[in-house]
């Protein structure tokens, strides 16, 4: 009977079978459907596969530091030349892409020795990652908190696939493109690592963007397996490229761009309530707020000069278009407009208007289209595609006003409104683009509908990024219907929680997108390193670290464990580079705790040591664990008390040190060092007794609280 209770039904057999057939079979000999609740890659079951990622994630880096020693200082240097995106695609081509004398790859060479240590999931779930691929994704629609829906643009067949990931699914919007790594798993894609977030390019399409980019580099211009395994070595070289000519877009536009900002002064030669007669005539001026710096120039008065009137159909809700402001003081007034030709018009008509009553005496411009380009990088001769830098998007900018809220509107409901009616003109508005042709006639012109599309998906791209930001769900659909562009025709996504990069509100969103990083998720972590760190967190690509089981290390494994620390870094910078690099907060955590105690040079002499405790538990390469501070706190604060001595600390103080540590062992190895190289200090360098208790202490306390941490 107890053994009858713990079978289970197995739909893809349509019989019961038991838990060990179930796990040493399913998605492998066993056809597993999404609906089994044992099913570990079934959508619903999406926590268990991460805690399943994490555990083959710490089993493929100990395999590829096995196959490759030199892997860890591979990754790293790459991680110093390309920070956003190196590390992970370094990795990837280690273990997928670099084949041997045998033309066989670390995964493959894996695979061929049966996966020693996997078991049948993870070995399910490596076969999948066996297929990675560089893959330039563009959302259809967000499904649901963690499902999206898209297509690969690099996929000349384009099926329609879903990915699941949480965090992407948090902030997707259709049609957003990344240039990312890709595998497939039994009932959906994942991503992994990082991507890269491709820019408008205005009417150039994204694949012809990254198409661009490869025949500028030499890679293969076909679609096939040649093409995928250029892309995956040379993923970084085309992300350069990319960013390099997003950039030098960005830095022709400001250069074109006629953002003076001017200001013309003139005194007043007739009375001020003549000029302010004459000036209040004009039907193109109206009244207008002072702002409280102009206030505090000594300014009496603003009024706004909007350009001359135009049809009022053709103008959404009836908005103006400001040409510029003048600003009225007892004896001088200032012009001002945004744009050198609208300076000059505005001073045309306010001489026109006021005429021998003021007099002319300065003009200031700033030309900050000009400052910004300055501040763009220029791209080296030939590292841009030629193509890449054509059809620079011209833009004018201006401010509109409007007279009053339409009747039954919130000012909240405005924006939206302004938009919606925007988007209707521009229906019917010729498009140097497009030929000179409105976007409704360019949709039934072929040729034309191909330019077409993508300045629809970029309308509906912003729309979704601004509802997104703002926590709304207005939709577009209507115009792409109106257009007859049913393959652009989605479901907007539901309504979410406003992301962290909306919340800080980052000047320049849109432009600060260009060659912008998205992390592969971290779940099932209900912990958080201590407020207040200021440390990046982990890279993306790292697992967790294994949890410690078992006794504590005996002597002979702590010796070999600290050999073995030693061995990984060439110098304790390096060391320190991996643990900032692990999203460790130990060492800010022990500087704040030990500053009213030691010196500079002890605290050096505490980190080289305590470090190599740290490598003896914790594997390189991993997340760092995290260490509760308020833990470590309370636990060194009692040390403290207890060996308040003065001098040598007595001998049955360090055996009771050894013997009250969850790592006795471990924490002797470390000690013994720390002592002998204080030893070996000259006098006038080597640490007193009171700090090298200290060092002891803390080290205990820390060794102690990684323990415990390891094993939750």
């Amino acid at each position: 009977m107890g053994q009858a209770s713990k079978r289970r039904h197995c739909p893809a057999l349509a019989r019961e079978i038991t838990p060990a057939d179930c796990g040493e079979h399913r998605q492998s000999t066993h056809a597993c459907p999404p609906e089994c609740p044992f099913n570990p890659f079934a959508p619903a079951q999406y926590g268990s596969l991460l805690a399943l990622e994490d555990r083959l994630d710490l089993a493929t880096l100990k395999w590829l530091v096995a196959e490759k020693p030199e892997a860890p200082r591979v990754i790293a240097a790459a991680r110093q030349s390309a920070a956003d995106h190196g590390a992970n695609a370094t990795a990837l081509n280690l273990l997928f892409f670099q084949p041997d004398g045998a033309g066989r790859s670390v995964a493959q060479r894996w695979e061929h020795a049966g996966f020693p240590g996997l078991k049948n999931d993870e070995r399910v779930f490596f076969r999948g990652k066996m297929g990675m691929r560089v893959a330039l994704l563009e959302v259809q629609t967000v499904l649901d908190e963690q499902t999206i829906q898209f297509v690969d643009l690099l996929d000349p067949a384009r099926p329609v696939q879903r990915l699941v990931d949480r965090q992407i699914a948090a902030r997707a919007v259709r049609f957003g493109v990344f240039f990312t790594w890709l595998y497939p798993l039994p009932h959906f894609w994942r991503l992994s690592g990082t991507g890269v977030v491709v820019p408008d390019f205005d009417t150039l399409p994204p694949e012809e963007i990254i198409r661009e980019c490869i025949a500028h580099l030499g890679g293969p211009g076909e679609p096939g397996p040649a093409r995928a395994r250029w892309l995956a070595e040379n993923y970084l070289r085309v992300n350069e490229t990319l960013t390099a000519a997003a950039h030098e877009r960005r830095r022709l536009m400001f250069a074109d761009l006629d953002a003076q900002f001017g200001a013309a002064t003139y005194d007043l030669v007739a009375p001020f309530t003549e000029c302010r007669t004459a000036l209040v005539a004009e039907r193109a001026v109206a009244r207008d707020d002072l702002a409280p710096a102009e206030r505090a120039e000594g300014l009496t008065e603003a009024m706004v000069w909007f350009e001359p009137p135009a049809d009022p159909q053709a103008t959404p809700l009836g908005t103006r278009t400001v040409r510029g402001r003048v600003l009225l003081g007892p004896r001088r007034w200032r012009v001002e407009a945004i744009g050198g030709a609208r300076l000059a018009a505005l001073r045309a008509s306010f001489e026109a208007r006021l005429g021998p009553r003021v007099r002319f005496t300065a003009e200031r411009r700033d030309d900050v289209g000009a400052r910004q380009a300055a501040q763009e990088p220029v791209a080296a001769p030939g590292t841009v595609p030629p193509r890449l830098l054509e059809g620079l998007m011209k833009v004018e900018l201006h401010s509109s006003r409007l007279a009053a809220l339409p009747a039954g509107r919130s000012p909240e409901e405005l924006p939206p409104s302004l938009a919606a009616s925007f988007r209707d003109k521009w229906l019917d508005t010729p498009v140097p683009a497009l030929d000179g042709r409105t976007p409704r006639q360019a949709a039934g012109e072929p040729a034309l509908r191909a330019r077409l599309l993508p300045m629809v998906k970029g309308a509906v791209r912003r729309l979704d990024e601004e509802n997104l930001r703002a926590g709304r769900v207005d939709d577009i659909n209507a115009m792409v219907r109106e257009l007859g562009l049913t393959e652009l025709d989605f479901p907007p996504p539901p309504l979410r929680p406003v992301p962290a990069r909306y919340d800080r509100e980052a000047p320049g969103d849109r432009d600060e997108d260009i060659g912008d990083d998205f992390d592969e998720e971290d779940e099932d972590d209900d912990t958080s390193p201590p407020p207040g760190a200021g440390l990046p967190p982990p890279e993306p690509w790292r697992a967790r670290a294994p949890r410690l089981t078992g006794p504590p290390l005996t002597q002979s494994e702590a010796s070999e464990r600290v050999s073995e620390a030693l061995d990984l870094f060439r110098s304790p910078a390096e060391a320190f580079d991996e643990l900032a690099r692990s999203g460790a907060t130990v060492m800010a955590d022990v500087e704040a705790l030990a500053e009213e105690w030691l010196s500079e040079a002890e605290f050096a002499l505490l980190a080289t040591f305590l470090v190599q405790g740290w490598f003896a538990l914790v594997p390189f390469g991993v997340r760092a664990p995290v260490l509760r501070r308020a833990a470590i706190e309370a636990a060194l604060e009692r040390e403290r008390k207890r060996t308040a001595v003065v001098g040598e600390p007595p001998p049955d103080l360090m055996a009771n040190f050894v013997r009250e540590s969850r790592q006795p062992a471990l924490l002797i190895v470390v000690m013994a060092g720390m002592v002998n190289m204080a030893a070996g200090l000259p006098a006038s360098h080597r640490p007193s007794a009171g700090a090298q208790l200290e060092t002891i202490l803390i080290t205990k306390v820390i060794l102690d609280e990684l323990d415990f941490s390891l094993r939750q």
